[in-house]
């Protein structure tokens, strides 16, 4: 901030007219730069580093060779007027980089203009709302920013707030086109963000519905069965097979009539001993009696679970089983996480509620319905002497019970699981772990 102080001063001088103009006559202009050394009008690149103060800036400049050739007389009269002035009533003098985005955004519509006509491109006092709305529908297509299609429609602007002053200017003011101007969502505020579509909503909280309906009880029972599989998987040393495990397993397959499971077109080992709770290694001495067995039996396409869905679709069974170590849309992993998601669309919608506040209950309902939390905030509660010592007085249990009985009191339908009833975690099933179940 201390290089503007010490910058130049505006030249007002006579100056100079027509293509010798200088067009940074009437900005400050870095310490030691005359203006002489600056681009002129009647180049086709103004450098703008003499007018930016700030040394650690990036290094701008206007380039009016990516203008077409029919538009670039009137854009550097625009930007002329941009750098220097006079400006008209509602538009304030912009920074160097202001007016460099500008730049840009102009020249991105002038080459839009150009290159939708059959030969040069229409003058702009010729262009009619409906040219403007094709434009607006152009930028809605390719532009994913909302603010950033706001910057470039601002921009378009500037032709009709400087259109005396420059031989080519807008004949109206696109701001007043029906779909010019969007709703602007961006920054900080509360509800600002657009409604979700009807027909997108709609299928979407059906399908949420049903599956904390109908697919919630099959889908958890999976999780329950996955869970320990997993937890077998990180505890491996010191474990041995038990003879008669394994041949059992294998009867009980057998006796199904169900294949084994398989991973890459080949029996799953890995999974075989999760099953019986010993590493794959322990298992590996009787492939002979698993090939055996394979040969009766078959293998599997993938490694499904014991757990069936009952849940019925359309009459039918809406799922053959449960992958335990694939990615696919069968896979415990997934339909655990799409249980997740269609729980939180579910709760949002009715409810209600913020985002913070859905986290702020669900981690006072976590927190009542464990049985070790409470019994932690108890016994700190009754050691702790810095609330005696102050003079106030000890907690009691109501202060603990009271917790649960908000969470409770906020969801009179849905009482809290207990801790024990909540599966563990699937972290098993997360796809950049379900590689570890191949052999």
């Amino acid at each position: 901030m201390t290089v503007a102080a010490h910058a130049s001063p505006p030249d007002t001088s006579p100056r100079p007219s027509g293509e010798q103009d200088y067009v940074l006559s009437g900005r400050p202009l870095r310490p030691g730069t005359s203006l002489g050394s600056t681009a002129r009008f009647g180049d086709d690149w103004w450098d703008l580093r003499p007018a930016q103060l700030q040394h650690q800036d990036k290094a701008l400049s206007l380039n009016f060779a990516n203008v077409p050739e029919r538009y670039r007389a009137d854009a550097k009269d625009l930007f002329r007027l941009l750098l220097n002035g006079p400006h008209p009533a509602g538009v304030a003098e912009m920074s160097i980089g202001t007016i460099r985005q500008k730049f840009s955004a102009l020249a991105s519509f002038w080459r839009w203009l150009d290159d939708r006509a059959a030969g040069p491109g229409p003058a702009m006092a010729t262009l009619a709302g409906r040219d403007l709305e094709d434009y607006h529908r152009h930028i809605l297509a390719t532009t994913r920013s909302r603010s950033l299609r706001a910057h470039r429609k601002s921009a378009v602007r500037l032709l009709w707030f400087y259109r005396r002053q420059i031989s080519d200017g807008l004949a109206f003011d696109p701001s007043h086109l029906d779909d010019w101007a969007e709703p602007h969502t961006d920054g900080r505020g509360e509800n600002r963000t657009d409604r979700i579509p009807e027909p997108v909503m709609g299928p979407l909280l059906a399908w949420s519905l049903r599956f904390v309906r109908d697919f919630a009880d099959d889908i958890l029972r999976a999780a329950a069965e996955a869970a320990p599989l997993h937890a077998a998987g990180q505890r491996s040393r010191g474990l041995h097979l038990r003879k008669s495990a394994l041949p059992g397993l294998l009867a009980q397959y057998e006796a199904e009539g169900r294949p084994l499971p398989g991973y890459g077109g080949k029996v799953n080992m890995t999974f075989l001993g999760r099953k019986l709770a010993c590493p794959q290694r322990c298992i590996v001495r009787a492939r002979p009696l698993i090939n055996a067995t394979a040969a009766i039996v078959g293998i599997d396409s993938g490694t499904y679970l014991d757990a069936r869905p009952a849940a019925l679709l359309d009459g039918e069974r809406w799922l053959q089983g449960f992958d335990y170590s694939g990615r696919g849309y069968d896979s415990v992993g997934t339909l655990t996480r799409m249980l997740q998601a269609s729980a939180y669309v579910v709760t949002s919608y009715l409810s209600g509620m913020r985002d913070s506040e859905k986290r702020a209950e669900l981690h006072l309902m976590q927190h009542s319905a464990d049985p070790r939390k409470r019994r932690f905030r108890r016994a700190s509660a009754a050691v702790s002497p810095s609330r005696s010592s102050r003079g106030s007085s000890p907690p009691t249990s109501s202060t603990t019970t009271s917790a649960g009985n908000f969470s409770r009191a906020a969801s009179p339908t849905a009482p809290c699981p207990s801790a024990s009833a909540r599966p563990a975690p699937l972290s098993c099933c997360s796809p950049s772990s379900s590689s570890r179940y191949a052999t």
